[in-house]
């Protein structure tokens, strides 16, 4: 099957659902099939080319950052995406589109060529999951409406997810669980000395309530040996030099290290060196780096936020506190750092249900599912 991924963000452009593109590639790949991936980067990088086997063609959009797009330079993919499509001879099979806003009317075009196609939905997507884009949701509602009416299927990676869509738009959300890549991410020996890391992974965005973690990291160096301590940070966004700063205010900047965004092979080396992951958002899909620490052995401290609890179990692989509850989470990381025997039962756990259950595989065998050919088609 020749098959199409859209999506104007793609490794190293972007964040977990350019992640989630490029492993479903690789798996459809792997499994056989052609496989293109339309997509964006930096003008550099414009042009076509071979990835790992699959072929991508990165458009030309003025993009200027890795870690996010301006709203002009999203319609510029849109408008660039669709001269493509109009004038390409070649007709894929089947296509998945990720994001409804901004790449909704690529997927317009596909259908309209008789191209089954899937779109994906990613959780910014979605009315209700960013409260600050609810004016921009409410602009764009046609646009998004006809895109997923007209759509093969639609489709969220967590349950709490494909509800915010229903309940916004109506009609039937799919739910396909992100995978994860448990040989590129595997647990280390770990280690029951007195030092204790704890690791950030995503973008530094307000959605991920970094302020709070590094509020609480400061009152646990308060109460412990702060030489014994260490923040790693992973990402960059528009809080960086915030964050930066609230930690220079806080008398912990020599026990935070910004390590900005990695290559994957250092990626996974710096959640094996960790203790454990938090991750503070006050909403999730459903969240690569929680899957990624899951399948390296580490316990998870996660805010029981939408997306969070779909993979999260209190005192099974990582331990809840409400959102926006800094106490709680103080408490998490002291019993944490504390427990070194919690944290390996924990995070052995962690390990388990990613295998049994985040399969990039299996998901790519759902999005296959989907795109077979109807009877009577």
């Amino acid at each position: 099957m020749r098959l199409l991924l859209v999506n104007y963000e793609y490794p190293p452009v972007g964040g977990g659902a350019a992640t989630a593109t490029r492993s479903l590639a690789r798996c459809f790949s792997q499994l056989g099939h052609s496989v293109t991936v339309l997509t964006s980067g930096l003008d550099a990088d414009a042009g076509e080319r071979e990835e790992d086997g699959i072929r991508v063609q990165r458009l030309k959009t003025g993009r200027s950052r890795l870690d996010r797009a301006s709203m002009r330079e999203m319609l510029a993919f849109v408008l660039h995406g669709l001269l493509r499509l109009l004038r390409t001879r070649e007709r894929p099979d089947a296509a998945i589109v990720f994001f409804s806003i901004p790449c909704g009317p690529l997927a317009s075009m596909l259908e309209s060529k008789a191209v089954p196609t899937i779109v994906a939905l990613r959780g910014g997507d979605v009315p209700g999951f960013l409260p600050e884009l609810d004016r921009l949701h409410a602009a764009l509602r046609p646009i998004r409406r006809h895109c997923l009416r007209h759509a093969r299927a639609v489709v969220a990676n967590s349950p709490s997810l494909a509800a915010l869509a229903q309940a916004a738009d109506g009609g039937r959300v799919e739910v396909i669980p992100n995978g994860v890549d448990t040989e590129a991410f595997f647990p280390a020996e770990r280690r029951d000395g007195a030092g204790f890391e704890v690791l950030l992974v995503g973008r530094l965005t307000e959605q991920k309530r970094l302020g709070l973690v590094i509020e609480a990291f400061q009152h646990l160096c308060a109460q412990c040996d702060a030489t014994q301590l260490r923040l790693s940070v992973v990402g960059d966004g528009p809080l960086r030099e915030s964050l930066n700063l609230a930690a220079m205010r806080g008398g912990i900047a020599d026990r935070v290290h910004w390590h900005g965004w990695l290559a994957r092979d250092r990626l996974s080396d710096v959640y094996r060196s960790a203790d454990c992951l938090v991750q503070a958002s006050n909403i999730e899909g459903m969240s690569n780096t929680v899957l990624e620490a899951m399948a390296s052995g580490l316990p998870v401290i996660a805010s029981d936020a939408p997306g969070n609890r779909d993979v999260v179990a209190d005192r099974v692989n990582g331990l809840l506190f409400p959102v926006d509850d800094r106490d709680a989470l103080l408490v998490a990381l002291r019993t944490l750092r504390a427990d070194a025997k919690l944290r390996r039962e924990l995070g052995t756990a962690s390990r388990r249900i990613a295998l049994e259950r985040h399969s990039w595989r299996a998901s790519a065998g759902a999005y296959l599912e989907l795109l077979a050919p109807r009877s009577g088609a």
